[in-house]
C-alpha cells in the first residue's frame, strides 16, 4: 500500500469517526431517554460511621441533619417519601376489601339471605360493592333458574312414576283376570273330562 492510499484511508477513518460522533450528538438531542438505572450506593462518612438502614428501601424525601451535627436519641434523621409505601398500602387494603366483599357475598348465598351489608365499604370502594351486588343478583338468578329446571324435572319424574304405578295396577288387575279365567278353564276342562269318562 502506498503512502497516498494510507493517507486516504486515515482521512476516511477520521471522517467516519467524526460523522458518527456528530450523528450521535444530534440523535441524543431528539430522543429522550425514559429508562432509569437503579444501583446500590454507599455513603462513606468522614468521621464516626453509624449504619442507617431502611429495610424495604425507598426514596429519601428530606435529610434533617448535616455532616458533623450532634443528634439526640430518637431524633428523626431523615424522612422517606411515603408515595410508594402509601400506594402499596392502598393496594393491600383494596385486596382486603375485595376479599371481604367476596366472603360476605358467598356467606349470603350459602345462608340464602337476600340482603348483604356493605355499608362499611360502600364509601371507599363503591365499584367493588356495585360489582358484588350485580354478581350476587346474577348468581341468584342463575341458581333460581337451575332450581326451576330441577323442580320441573322432578315433577316430570313424579308424573312418570305415577304413570308406571297406574300401569302396574292395571297389569296387576289384568293378571288377576287372566288367572281367574285360567282357573275357570281348568275347572271347566276337568268337568268336561269327568263327564266324558262317565
Amino acid at each position: 500500500m502506498n503512502k497516498s492510499h494510507r493517507q486516504d484511508f486515515a482521512l476516511f477513518a477520521a471522517a467516519s469517526t467524526v460523522a458518527l460522533v456528530i450523528a450521535s450528538v444530534v440523535w441524543s438531542g431528539f430522543v429522550s431517554v425514559t429508562s432509569v438505572a437503579v444501583s446500590k450506593g454507599e455513603i462513606i462518612p468522614s468521621g464516626d460511621e453509624r449504619v442507617v438502614q431502611h429495610l424495604e428501601g425507598g426514596i429519601i424525601q428530606q435529610i434533617n441533619v448535616s455532616d458533623g451535627s450532634l443528634v439526640e436519641k430518637g431524633a428523626v434523621l431523615l424522612t422517606f417519601d411515603p408515595t410508594l409505601r402509601q400506594a402499596e398500602l392502598d393496594q393491600i387494603r383494596a385486596r382486603e376489601a375485595a376479599l371481604t366483599i367476596r366472603e360476605r357475598k358467598l356467606r349470603a348465598l350459602i345462608d340464602g339471605r337476600e340482603s348483604i351489608d356493605y355499608s362499611d365499604l360502600q364509601d371507599e370502594y363503591p365499584e367493588l360493592v356495585e360489582e358484588a351486588l350485580v354478581s350476587v343478583q346474577a348468581t341468584r338468578e342463575r341458581v333460581n333458574g337451575r332450581i326451576a329446571v330441577l323442580q320441573a324435572q322432578i315433577e316430570q319424574r313424579e308424573r312418570t312414576v305415577d304413570i308406571f304405578k297406574q300401569q302396574a295396577a292395571s297389569l296387576n288387575d289384568q293378571y288377576k283376570l287372566v288367572t281367574e279365567v285360567a282357573e275357570m278353564r281348568e275347572d271347566l276342562s276337568r268337568k268336561v273330562m269327568a263327564r266324558a269318562l262317565t
